[in-house]
């Protein structure tokens, strides 16, 4: 008998000192598992077996990501994400950065972008919406054939350069595609279409004189006798082949003219509040320039996006001494009133995102401040520093991006450019393969 009880008391020794050695094991692969060695370890398994990785997995670097991504996920979204979106671009309200946010979403799922051919940012104001256009302009989607007669191939994105026309438009894309654009101050958006349409050209042998001057001196003149030179820049257009055929176009209300408003209708206050409103119906989302981390929080909201989906790195920003930060109040207001038809939009939609964050919640103020934080570890941990580019009024800082970078940042340094060139190559190789 007792030697059975020393035969027994001899394997449960033997099993506590093996489990024993287990859970220190075990403890230990899970310490590793969270740490940050770990993780991007777990994403390059996962990427070795399945190809990259899309989604939440590209961007978990560290215990702190996954921390951040649950403050900002307290809501659960109980419906698909949106991937089928329209941008309409307005120019010079920073929507550079929205595009490249956009881009980098649709890519990164297989999405199909309404692009041209041969144009970078597309200038197609009035598109032909034939079939012939389309085959003969525009890449093919994805997955789609040379072959595919008696039907039109549908996007699931466009971030063109192009002009509002919902009846155009809607003829291309997915049905119910979401559409979205992005609205500036008329004060600044103004200022920074003035420097890069190079208005002050219009004044002649005295452009010379201004341009050595403070931005805002160039503006004073111009807004001395608007109406003047206005007309002038028309006359010059129809001499030119070049983009600057189109710079009237930006002298005068350029935001509304973007989204479909003629130039004509400009100075009927009853016509342009009649449009805002038509707008308001037709757009699922208007993001405002000077609350861009705002916009972009209800964006996720409203589309059922992750975190990763609306982190950015800015780009084509101008230095603040290219810019009118010493512009006086009289002049801003002088501006508003000649861009009236933009300062009446830029007010409804301004109203209206204050609107959507105030229907967000309580939540929406920490969210705010975690999401901020969270593009500061962005910069630090995908970037090195600024470079500086342009001169005098185009004057712009560059992030350069660090020489060994997180799989997260990959995606996030790459510039619009860089992206656009992606899609391009990866709707080329569909038509190539679907020939």
């Amino acid at each position: 008998m007792l030697k059975v009880l020393l035969t027994l008391g001899f394997f449960v020794i033997i099993y506590l000192i093996s489990f024993s050695r287990w859970l220190k094991d075990f403890q230990t692969r899970q310490l590793y598992l969270y740490s940050t060695d770990g993780i991007q370890g777990l994403v390059a398994r996962l990427q070795s077996l399945n190809g990259p990785a899309l989604g939440v997995t590209d961007n978990l670097t560290s215990p702190a990501d996954l921390r951040f991504k649950t403050l900002l996920s307290k809501e659960d979204c109980h419906r698909a994400p949106v991937t089928n979106i329209v941008y309409i671009r307005t120019h010079k309200t920073g929507s550079t950065t929205l595009c490249n946010i956009i881009n980098r979403y649709g890519y990164q799922r297989n999405l199909s972008f309404m692009m041209d051919e041969n144009l970078r940012n597309g200038r197609n104001f009035y598109m032909n919406i034939s079939l012939a256009f389309q085959r003969k302009t525009l890449l093919r989607p994805l997955r789609t054939s040379a072959q595919d007669e008696g039907s039109r191939p549908l996007y699931n994105m466009t971030t063109l350069h192009t002009q509002y026309d919902r009846n155009v438009i809607d003829k291309f894309m997915v049905p119910n595609a979401r559409y979205i654009t992005s609205l500036r101050d008329p004060a600044t958006q103004f200022e920074s279409a003035f420097a890069h349409y190079k208005l002050h050209q219009v004044f002649g042998k005295e452009k010379h004189k201004l341009i050595s001057k403070p931005m805002e001196d160039s503006i004073a003149e111009w807004l001395k006798k608007p109406k003047f030179y206005l007309d002038k820049l028309k006359r010059s257009a129809k001499l030119r082949d070049s983009e600057d055929q189109w710079r009237h176009l930006y002298a005068r209300n350029g935001q509304i003219n973007d989204l479909g408003f003629e130039a004509k209708h400009h100075g009927n206050l009853k016509k342009v509040s009649e449009y805002i409103d038509s707008l308001d119906k037709e757009f699922d989302l208007v993001l405002i320039t000077e609350y861009f981390d705002e916009s972009l929080l209800i964006l996720k909201k409203q589309f059922c996006w992750e975190v990763e989906d609306i982190l950015y790195i800015s780009e084509n920003q101008r230095l603040n001494e290219a810019k009118t930060s010493a512009m006086s109040q009289g002049l801003r207001d002088s501006i508003r009133k000649w861009n009236s038809a933009d300062f009446q939009l830029y007010q409804h939609f301004n109203r209206t995102l204050w609107q959507k964050i105030k229907k967000y919640g309580p939540q929406f103020k920490e969210d705010l401040s975690n999401f901020r934080k969270h593009l500061k570890d962005v910069l630090h941990n995908c970037t090195k520093g600024q470079v500086t580019k342009g001169a005098q009024f185009f004057r712009r800082t560059v992030y350069t991006k660090k020489g060994k970078l997180p799989d997260y940042c990959i995606m996030l340094v790459k510039s619009k450019d860089q992206i656009v060139l992606k899609i391009r190559r990866k709707q080329l190789e569909n038509s190539l393969n679907y020939n």
